[in-house]
């Protein structure tokens, strides 16, 4: 039998996405499978080429996503747009503070530059302008509680979300809705007769979850876990006037809610870890796993991380909701193969 002469050959750097020129076709089949909705990025570096305010708008950039939104619309496709989606310019990544968020926002997303919310919100301005009479739903930033990397992060993602959301709603009449979706796989205590993994789980929720929901949707602080956690980053948590500029700033909360773990505290406690940067598993203080109490797999596994955990996903929607009292938006969901 011959072997594959592909086996031993040089890499080669074939093309695997050409939406960018194909995207009346791949909508069009979308069409015809009953598809309805259609979610995807603008790319802030196409339509801004230099990112900062005053720099000139790509008019081609802003006439290709006007084709792709008609397109959708011709189709009977509801588009849904995203602004930011792992694809922060550069300039504001390389002058980001180092990461210390470990075990939750522990990538460099570039949010915690001093300039970044100035200048999203300047791009978002634009690409709501242009296109809010035909788009009912934008999400602000994809998953920012996995790539924000430093509390000021966290703070800077919020008040930009809800810049954005004024900006929208009272400046030029928007009749869609503006939120935010975040990565969220569902943490259920590893023992629900302990305090310290009941703990652990909430801890998870408040961090992943609350620090930015808090301020968003219900008008209150960020969790006392949070502050504490960061009481030495003045700079990261909200004042009273900062907390009412963004109370209440978001119509719906995504989430990617593509499975679930068991929530246990760290060894020593989460009192201790959380007042202990030098601890392996701060700020975060608490561990995950993908094992149950009894020694089997939390649910039927893909070949990736996700497992099938239909019960834990129904506990998590009803949990936001009854939270936050806020639409829950499933943005993302799927079992790889």
């Amino acid at each position: 039998m011959e072997s594959n002469p592909g086996w031993n050959a040089p890499a080669i750097n074939y093309v695997t996405n050409e939406n960018y020129y194909l995207y009346k076709q791949d909508l069009k089949r979308l069409a015809a499978m009953g598809v309805k909705y259609y979610s995807f990025t603008i790319s802030w570096n196409r339509i801004l080429p230099f990112v900062l305010p005053g720099t000139p708008v790509n008019q081609e950039a802003i006439d290709h996503y006007d084709d792709l939104i008609n397109t959708c619309i011709e189709f009977g496709i509801t588009p849904i747009v995203t602004l930011n989606h792992f694809d922060t310019p550069s300039i504001f990544v390389t002058n980001s503070s180092a990461n210390v968020l470990s075990g939750v926002g522990y990538h460099n997303g570039g949010y915690d530059n001093d300039t970044f919310v100035d200048a999203f919100v300047n791009y978002g301005k634009i690409i709501l302008t242009h296109y809010a009479d035909k788009v009912p739903y934008f999400v602000t930033i994809n998953e920012p509680n996995i790539v924000a990397g430093t509390p000021k992060a966290v703070k800077n993602v919020i008040q930009s979300t809800a810049q954005l959301h004024d900006f929208y709603h009272k400046v030029i009449g928007g009749q869609g809705k503006v939120g935010i979706k975040f990565a969220y796989t569902f943490g259920v205590p590893f023992n629900t007769s302990s305090l310290e993994d009941v703990a652990a789980a909430n801890r998870y929720s408040e961090f992943n979850i609350a620090a930015y929901a808090n301020p968003l949707f219900l008008g209150s602080d960020q969790p006392d876990s949070w502050k504490k956690t960061f009481s030495n980053f003045t700079e990261a948590l909200f004042t009273a006037e900062e907390l009412a500029a963004v109370a209440k700033q978001c119509d719906f909360l995504g989430i990617d809610a593509y499975t679930s773990n068991e929530m246990t505290a760290p060894e020593g406690g989460i009192e201790d870890c959380q007042v202990d940067p030098s601890n392996p598993y701060w700020p975060a203080c608490y561990q995950v796993s993908g094992t149950r109490s009894d020694g089997w797999a939390v649910g039927y596994r893909s070949k990736s991380y996700v497992y099938i955990t239909p019960i834990q996903l129904r506990e998590a929607l009803n949990y936001l909701w009854n939270t936050y009292k806020a639409p829950v938006f499933l943005t993302e969901f799927g079992f790889p193969e």
